[in-house]
């Protein structure tokens, strides 16, 4: 598989990645690590989770401390925004919300916690011109 041309790639070239496009390993459709994220999937969702990944350790000190289920909901809720975001609803706010509950068996408290971290996710994504790879 190619990568394929999705919004947001020039992002993770800000970023300093090398977006890669490896077989499947049996058990992810996508990873990151500092230096890149591989994709073994086309599905753009997959690539915005694991940019939300990346988003996430520039601007959170803890982001190897904290839990998966933490780590997680972040990344899937950065990669459902970004969907709508473009209107590629392709990322479900079920498997965010699925996420969420994974973190937290309320919720509503458990949203509290991760928008701060949601939010300023998505602003190191879209800073500069990005959103305007949408139009």
């Amino acid at each position: 598989m190619r990568v394929p041309n999705m919004p947001l790639l020039s992002v993770a070239a800000r970023f300093g990645l090398a977006v890669k496009a490896p077989p499947f390993n049996g058990r992810y459709l996508g990873w990151y690590s500092k230096e890149e994220i591989s994709l073994s999937s086309p599905e753009e969702s997959i690539f915005w989770h694991e940019l939300g990944h990346a988003a996430r350790e520039r601007i959170d000190p803890t982001f190897g401390q904290r839990d998966k289920a933490f780590t997680e909901a972040v990344a899937e809720i950065v990669a459902c925004v970004i969907g709508h975001l473009f209107r590629l609803g392709v990322r479900s706010a079920n498997q965010a919300y699925h996420c969420i509950k994974a973190f937290s068996k309320d919720p509503a408290l458990a949203a509290a916690r991760l928008l701060k971290t949601v939010e300023r996710s998505m602003a190191e994504i879209l800073q500069d011109s990005a959103i305007s790879e949408a139009a």
